[in-house]
């Protein structure tokens, strides 16, 4: 919505100044094209009834005339073009996004896990984790995780060792909080396997760092959507879409204590937990916003 209102914006600011500027650029060229007309004009009569070294002379001038004002039109078009090229740009990106979002949609609606309060999908797309037994399935970037849930056959009926009837399932491997993650970067993923991300988390997570198998032209999607959650811009435009006061704010400096023990949390609280376990006694101490 952000990207169509500015574009609105922007066009309704720049289209009156290139109509003027074309207009103002046509006029001299339209009577340049009547002139030159009536010189054509003038051409056939001296064929008719003139010297014929007048007439040379003439079409000479004629075609010199002419191929200038080819030259300003075409000069003209490009200017025009140009203009025009910056907003084809961003319509073309904003097709892309739309495209995207109704990708994600269905992949949200098909989605076997439950969603937290206030949790919005920002991008989804499907992925081969390159760990384990390597299965297919969907990353799910949201304003508060790091989802990956893999597609899983399994085996209802078998007649002489041989599965007859299979089902498909949806199993969630990885479900972190979105601030767990250092980094998102793009390499080759494998010996075989191409283009790839890897999802780095933060060192003091303990969690070894995971290489997904995607398509090429998806890394760079993954990466920039990733930096679009981290960088807070995506919960503004949830907030102003839901047209709530945006929860992005500084770190709060209040100490979790557990509701147990008494004893505070002096672990880092990653963006996207709801709650933490306590170091000492092992009760779950919730995290508020």
């Amino acid at each position: 919505m952000k990207k169509i209102d500015l574009l609105t914006r922007k066009w309704a600011e720049s289209s009156p100044k290139i109509e003027e500027a074309f207009l103002s650029n046509v006029q001299p060229l339209r009577e340049e094209a009547s002139r030159l007309r009536s010189g054509v004009d003038e051409l056939r009569s001296e064929i008719t009834h003139g010297d014929l070294a007048w007439v040379r002379s003439l079409v000479h001038s004629l075609e010199s005339e002419v191929s200038d004002l080819e030259k300003s039109v075409d000069s003209e078009t490009r200017k025009v073009n140009s203009s025009l090229m910056e907003f084809k740009s961003s319509i073309s990106a904003l097709d892309s996004d739309l495209k995207i979002a109704e990708r994600t949609i269905g992949w949200v609606f098909q989605a076997s896990f439950p969603w937290k309060e206030d949790e919005s999908t920002v991008f989804a797309l499907e992925a081969k984790i390159m760990t384990g037994d390597k299965d297919k399935g969907t990353i799910f970037l949201t304003n508060q995780r790091f989802i990956f849930e893999a597609m899983r056959e399994t085996v209802l009926e078998k007649v002489l060792f041989i599965a007859t009837k299979k089902k498909t399932v949806r199993v969630v491997l990885v479900d972190q909080p979105i601030g767990i993650i250092q980094e998102i970067f793009k390499g080759r993923v494998g010996f075989l396997a191409w283009a790839g991300i890897f999802v780095r988390f933060k060192p003091d997570s303990g969690l070894e760092e995971m290489p997904f198998d995607v398509k090429s032209e998806e890394c760079d999607m993954i990466i920039r959507f990733f930096n679009y959650i981290i960088s807070g811009e995506a919960d503004i435009d949830i907030a102003t879409i839901r047209g709530v006061a945006s929860k992005v704010a500084p770190p709060a400096v209040n100490i979790l204590r557990c509701p147990a023990c008494g004893a505070p949390y002096t672990r880092e609280v990653y963006r996207g937990q709801t709650s933490v376990k306590c170091e000492y006694c092992g009760s779950v101490i919730p995290v508020t916003r």
